[in-house]
């Protein structure tokens, strides 16, 4: 039997944070841009949609040299070291 947990697509910030591979500091801050919509449950405790952090997820543009959208490694050679 699958629990609320493993079904349910609101996440709370520590799961979102897992499943995007971003900080907890960088969602607070799009979350307070209104760039990532959340919902709030009292003053503490934030849930964010699966979709919406999907949606998010694609409109940012990829940083460093791994994009955490799809998992791949970006700008890696392969092949020998040039002498």
């Amino acid at each position: 039997m699958q629990t609320i947990k493993e079904t349910s697509p609101w996440m709370s910030l520590e799961e979102a944070v897992e499943y995007t591979g971003v900080g907890d500091q960088t969602l607070r801050k799009h979350i307070h841009k209104g760039k990532l919509k959340a919902c709030r449950a009292g003053t503490v405790l934030i849930r964010v949609h699966r979709d919406e952090l999907d949606r998010w997820l694609k409109s940012q543009p990829a940083k460093g040299p791994t994009d955490v959208r799809n998992g791949c490694r970006l700008g890696k050679k392969t092949g020998p070291r040039p002498k």
